[in-house]
């Protein structure tokens, strides 16, 4: 039992492993864990040092109950339950089913008594008629195939992008575009990522593992600018690792349409819509200034406690609706915290003498639902204001902030993993990368890259490479090392490259 590191504390996130099974958990109290069909205590688990491994004993019953305890080490099946005879070779094996003698109801029936995964598996092992006529190499693999199935084993381990992205590729590689970790960590390579440098990212469909990865190497120095397509970034693998609040304000993000409007792809063309537009005899400064101030009043405006503010973009419908605005020359109207229209008291304002005790009936009741459903909603307001403690910044910040840093045009890194076909992506992208800056680009195709290898070579960059991640395990055991039978296909794609500015060239052959 480890004696050093930091405590699994309670609400924060960890990752259970189980034999070759990972499994993502914020541990609480007063909640358990579900490893499949069994729950495990958490309030065993807390307070040990991450890195603790834990035997879990049956608590018996139909729910199965474990509850953990620490010990030194795990224990080896195959060595613990050695045969005392075993045969040259397996000619003489028939694949029927008739050698085992335990039914499953029987192992079910052991297992709510509150058999050992031990017990069981020896079990196992004396009622098999087969197991004296195996080789002492297929008894041990026989027993470590039955031992996973009842390994009574876990480690708590702290979140890492080198776990998560494990985790996630074990879940479903497609999920992530079959980016393994090798593929992953020579990506940061090729961008060069380091502690205090720039890095733009455009992700879309990797659950956030390259955000994350390149925030765990930046250690809190420097800064990330995350791009992304849609409504809201993906922050999966960023919301699943214990970052702190440094590390996390060095996260940012904006959306690319935001960025395209601020910086259109191409500089000569018009504004995207009519309201946008610079006037004839407008100097660059004030048409930009009005194009940021369109774009910011088009914006729905967030409230800090998650409501949405009305905005101008109401007045048509308020117009629709009947209602007085403050241009029409007479009274103006506001409205109430409860959404109610209220007159301003003018002298043109007559009050109703028709039905006054239905119409102020009417009122009270609306505006007594309205406190009502104020007074509800407190509660998830305050719960949703706890769950998104991860974000340092609102979303209009967020914005500001990367629109500002991106345009400088010197960040230190470009990195693409996305699913759309990267080419014209990469070319406008490539602007905001400083000169002699590393550029990389993950596609589980090849193909894709090789049209952004052409165009960039066509602008005029250097060192282009286009490299395939291969990955092989292999078992290491006395006399049967080879490797391993069942293994990932690819791992994707990379191209990387540099860079450079050709106008200091021609400037020199100039004069």
């Amino acid at each position: 039992m480890r004696e050093d590191g930091p405590a699994i504390c309670d609400g924060k996130n960890y990752i259970i492993i189980k034999g070759s099974f990972m499994k993502l958990a914020k541990l609480k109290t007063q909640k358990q864990c579900q490893l499949g069909r069994a729950s495990v205590d958490v309030a065993g688990l807390l307070g040990h040092p991450v890195g603790t491994q834990f035997r879990l004993h049956s608590g018996g019953g139909k729910q199965r109950l474990m509850r953990p305890e620490p010990v030194e080490h795990t224990e080896d099946l195959a060595d613990a339950i050695a045969a005392d005879e075993s045969a040259a070779d397996n000619r003489n094996l028939l694949a029927n089913q008739t050698s085992q003698a335990m039914t499953k109801e029987r192992i079910m029936e052991m297992r709510e008594q509150g058999a050992t995964g031990k017990e069981i598996v020896t079990t196992i092992v004396d009622n098999s008629t087969s197991f004296q006529g195996k080789t002492e190499f297929s008894q041990a693999k026989y027993v470590r195939k039955k031992q996973k199935k009842y390994f009574e084993f876990i480690s708590v381990q702290e979140p890492t992008v080198r776990l998560v992205a494990s985790m996630y590729y074990m879940q479903d590689p497609l999920k992530i575009m079959n980016l393994r970790v090798d593929s992953l960590s020579q990506l940061l390579t090729a961008c060069s990522v380091r502690p205090g440098g720039r890095y733009l990212v455009l992700e879309s469909g990797c659950l956030a593992v390259t955000v994350a990865a390149v925030l765990e190497r930046l250690g809190g120095h420097g800064h990330l600018v995350h791009l992304f397509q849609g409504g809201t970034p993906q922050r999966h693998a960023v919301d699943a690792i214990n970052f702190t609040s440094d590390q996390l304000a060095c996260l940012s993000c904006v959306d690319l349409r935001t960025l395209m409007t601020h910086h259109p792809a191409d500089p000569s063309a018009s504004a995207p819509a009519a309201s946008a537009a610079p006037a004839p005899g407008a100097s660059p400064a004030s048409a930009e200034a009005q194009a940021d101030e369109t774009v910011a009043t088009d914006r729905e405006t967030v409230a800090p406690n998650g409501e949405t503010a009305q905005t101008a973009a109401e007045s048509p419908k308020a117009a629709a609706d009947g209602i007085p605005s403050s241009g029409g020359g007479g009274d103006v109207t506001t409205t109430d915290g409860g959404g109610d229209v209220v007159p301003d008291g003018g002298d043109d304002v007559t009050p109703a003498t028709e039905e006054p005790t239905a119409a102020t009936a009417e009122e009270t009741e609306g505006t007594e639902a309205q406190e009502s459903r104020k007074r509800r909603l407190s509660g998830s307001q305050t719960e949703t204001s706890e769950r998104k403690s991860k974000y340092a910044r609102t979303r209009c910040e967020d914005s500001e902030l990367a629109l500002n840093m991106l345009s400088s045009k010197d960040m230190d890194g470009l990195l693409l993993c996305c699913r759309q076909h990267p080419v014209n992506l990469l070319r406008y992208l490539l602007r905001f990368l400083a000169v002699s800056r590393p550029f990389t680009v993950f596609c589980p195709y090849k193909e894709p890259l090789l049209e952004c290898y052409f165009a960039m070579k066509a602008e005029g960059c250097i060192m282009l490479k286009v490299t395939e991640t291969w990955l092989r395990n292999y078992q290491v055991l006395p006399e049967r090392t080879h490797p391993e039978i069942n293994m990932s296909g690819g791992g994707g794609y990379i191209l990387s490259g540099f860079k450079v500015d050709r106008s200091l060239n021609r400037a020199a052959v100039t004069d």
